[in-house]
């Protein structure tokens, strides 16, 4: 019991940042130093504690769903960059997931204060579940995302070849 009340005391002062306690329990345990506590005292202690977990606990949760928020926007500011993109251009585009990734890096950070990682298979897999008509194709490490419609032009656009691609499908 002692040794668990000795963790457990650790536990608040750290938590709590009381470095008066703190000083007393780096001496040695509770036990070792004859420390009592009345149980009143240690109610009050762990109640300190318990606040100060929860508000910490609330403010991580309000971080959190304020990422998540910054990535909904930064998000829907890709998909509608894409179709402009898209919709502007002559040609066909092949989008780089690596400079998409970028892009949706710098809004999150622009748009929170906070960071979401980025998975990079993630976001094209919600890219291509927005985009109905966006495909996606590796080019080595490269990951090229195209529209449909685009995808020989934009397959000869990503090889750099000036002439025509010839790509054979079979019908079933």
């Amino acid at each position: 019991m002692p040794m668990k009340l000795n963790d457990r005391l650790k536990s608040c002062a750290e938590t709590l940042q009381d470095k008066e306690l703190l000083t007393k329990l780096s001496t040695g345990d509770v036990i070792a130093q004859d420390l009592k506590y009345h149980p009143a005292c240690l109610v009050a202690l762990y109640n300190k504690e318990r606040a100060v977990k929860k508000k910490t606990e609330e403010q991580a949760q309000i971080d959190t769903d304020a990422e998540n928020e910054a990535g909904d926007v930064a998000l829907a500011e890709m998909v509608n960059y894409i179709f402009k993109t898209q919709r502007n251009s002559d040609g066909a585009n092949a989008f780089r997931l690596a400079d998409l990734a970028n892009m949706y890096e710098r809004r999150v950070r622009q748009l929170s204060d906070g960071t979401i990682p980025i998975l990079r298979t993630r976001l094209k897999e919600m890219l291509l579940a927005k985009i109905s008509d966006l495909q996606a194709y590796t080019k080595g490490m490269e990951v090229l995302l195209v529209f449909e419609k685009d995808v020989g032009p934009a397959i000869a656009l990503a090889c750099n070849y000036d002439d025509t691609i010839h790509i054979r499908t079979k019908l079933q």
